[in-house]
């Protein structure tokens, strides 16, 4: 496991009380699912982007399988979900970018 784990990251709360064993359900999965990065506001240390480092080369479709739950669940959130592949050097403002951030001298 990288680092965050995903369900510390947001909670699942149901929209309506008949829905408590699916968000219980979810919650397990993301309680095994781990993030590279959590990038959060320096104000208000709110999660604003989750960065997972991906290899191309490994080809584990579990993971991948897991993370499209992950990215809906983070999107659901208002939570930014990026890709970077692990393997690829970036240039300093070529990251700010693919984050949305500004790149500082």
């Amino acid at each position: 496991c990288a680092l965050p784990i995903l369900s510390r990251l947001v909670s699942v709360e149901p929209k309506d009380p008949k829905d408590l064993r699916t968000a219980a359900m979810l919650t397990r999965k993301l309680s095994r699912t781990c993030v590279d990065f959590a990038l959060v506001h320096p104000g208000t240390l709110d999660v604003s982007q989750v960065v997972e480092l991906e290899d191309p080369s490994s080809g584990q479709h579990g993971d991948q399988a897991r993370n499209g739950v992950a990215q809906q669940v983070l999107e659901e959130a208002g939570i930014r979900f990026v890709r970077l592949n692990r393997s690829q050097a970036y240039t300093a403002p070529a990251l700010a970018n693919l984050l949305g951030l500004e790149a500082r001298e």
